[in-house]
């Protein structure tokens, strides 16, 4: 049998092969979306002194700009907005090939 992984604990299929199973770091994050009462999804507290969680909105002020850099858009994936420049360029069209571009009469 291979060498255990160093990472979590191996569980083995039924041919007898490790496989090792997530931590709990960041693509663990990812999963988190079931429980609605519960608590912040980022430190576990009931009541959040970084973002404000139970709030609606994520806790800011401007005495503190540093912190607002620290999660301003682009800090993260932005998977949304990354899209958003090149859906406006194109009047966010949907669905289908793009239309078909004429072509130009050839320079003498």
């Amino acid at each position: 049998m291979p060498a255990a992984v160093a990472y979590g604990t191996n569980r083995t299929d039924p041919k007898g092969t490790p496989h090792p199973t997530m931590g709990d770091g960041t693509p663990a994050m990812g999963k988190r979306h079931k429980k609605t009462h519960a608590l912040c999804p980022r430190c576990g507290k009931k009541q959040c002194a970084a973002c404000g969680f139970p709030a609606t909105k994520i806790r800011s002020y401007n005495w503190s700009k540093k912190s607002k850099r620290r999660r301003a858009p682009g800090t993260g994936r932005m998977s949304y907005v990354k899209h958003i420049g090149k859906r406006f360029k194109n009047g966010f069209r949907e669905g289908g090939a793009p239309p078909a571009r004429k072509k130009k009469p050839a320079e003498k």
